[in-house]
């Protein structure tokens, strides 16, 4: 390892080293379509109360829009999940997600994304200014979980990132078959056969 000194351009460098999963920030727009904004900077805070923080920019109009609102959901995405996280991400784009992502749950504020991993359904809790983003940090009041696939033990794999792309889970290696032999340069010897005496008479 180097020093790479103390600059912008250092520091971004150093956080695209961090792999982690992809979000989808959620809320309504003032005429409610259902908006969202893709995030990585994402946390568990506290259990009790259940608690998660977001990091957003100051200037984004999804983070007035959640202080309007009051709240705001976090759809941790699954793999696959890249058109719906290149849409939330273009700065200044139209944001509005389309019926199809969406699942309707009447005990939810926040819209969820269908095929979501995981889904939070949050209200502000604190919020408070960090340079050029703001922590808002939200009390979890809904869950939403992904069911495993019927061919698979457990849920869909995450949307990754890290480096500049988007990554996927690898399967570890399987493990090595070990067999036994004999050791080199040993011959097997064959069984010596057994030798009987008879007794003299006497």
């Amino acid at each position: 390892m180097v020093s790479a000194g103390d600059t912008p351009d250092s520091f971004k460098e150093a956080m695209r080293r961090y792999a982690s999963g992809v979000t989808l920030i959620t809320v309504h727009a003032a005429d409610q379509a259902p908006i969202g904004m893709t995030a990585t900077a994402f946390s568990s805070v506290s259990m009790d109360p259940r608690l998660v923080l977001i990091c957003l920019h100051s200037e984004t109009r999804t983070y007035e829009r959640l202080l309007r609102s009051g709240y705001f959901g976090v759809n941790l995405l699954a793999a696959g999940a890249e058109e719906i996280s290149n849409l939330c991400s273009r700065p200044g784009g139209t944001k509005v997600l389309p019926p199809e992502w969406l699942l309707n749950r009447p005990e939810w504020t926040a819209p969820a994304v269908r095929d979501s991993l995981a889904f939070f359904d949050c209200e502000i809790y604190r919020h408070f200014p960090a340079g050029s983003h703001h922590i808002v940090v939200g009390r979890v009041r809904g869950i939403g979980l992904a069911e495993a696939p019927a061919d698979a033990a457990g849920p869909p794999d995450p949307l990754l990132y890290f480096q500049g792309a988007y990554r996927a889970l690898q399967a570890p290696p399987a493990p090595a078959v070990t067999t036994t032999s004999e050791p080199v340069g040993t011959a097997a010897q064959p069984a010596r056969p057994v030798s009987s005496t008879k007794g003299s008479a006497s």
